[in-house]
Parts: C-alpha cells; structure tokens; sequence
C-alpha cells in the first residue's frame, strides 16, 4: 500500500495532494498532480480515474494512510501512500515553495482536516 517518493518519480498514475490550502500554498509539487483537500472529499462522490493508480499525498503520510485504507475498503484496490509525504518528495522530486510550517502547527492542520472529513463522511 506505500510508495517511496522515488519510485513515485517513474510510475504512471494520479497524484492526489489531500493537505490543506495551506499546506498546499506552502510547499507543493511541480509535476502534475491533483489538489483536494482532505476534508473536501465525500467518499460516496469520489471517482478516480479507473484506469491509472491513486497515489495519495500528505504531508508525512498520516493522513493519506487513513483515506487510503478507506478506498481501498470502498473498491479501489488501486490505492497507495506516498511514504513519507511531501517531505519524502522534496528530495528527489521538483517542488515549488518551502517546508516552512512547524510540525505542532501542520499537526493542527491534520487534525482539523481528518475531523472536518470524518465529520463529512459520517454517514458514507
């Protein structure tokens, strides 16, 4: 269910950055990838791409481990963890912006995130 972000480099798949606006504004990936905040999805609604993996992305992989498992339950077994998150990618991958929040701070945020989700999803 993980990837490193080096293997991340040479597959062909849909990357999906579930962080906040901020995190996102913050620090991001050049290459193409897709932006939905986490507290954003409505699982009953989500529709990746069938015929390309899911790759999703958090900040160190916490957040993206809990959805991740949550569409895998829901059948899409074509579903995995960037391992590490965007930390792990900004070593080997082109990004734009710099890593400047603090940990207690982006904690915060994916707290506030996973609630807000679970909260939206409740019923799903």
């Amino acid at each position: 269910m993980l990837i490193s972000a080096q293997e991340l480099e040479k597959v062909d798949g849909v990357i999906l950055d579930i962080r906040t606006k901020a995190e996102h504004d913050n620090l991001h990936l050049v290459d193409d990838h897709t932006f939905m905040p986490m507290d954003e999805i409505e699982l009953s609604e989500f529709v990746p791409k069938q015929d390309k993996p899911l790759f999703i992305l958090c900040h160190s992989g916490g957040r993206a481990m809990q959805l991740a498992e949550l569409l895998i339950q829901s059948g899409l077994p074509d579903t995995k963890v960037v391992q590490g998150g965007i930390r792990a990618c900004q070593t080997c991958m082109p990004v734009l912006g710099t890593d400047i929040m603090e940990d207690q701070e982006i904690h915060a945020f994916a707290h506030q995130s996973f609630q807000l989700f679970m909260h939206r999803n409740r019923s799903a």
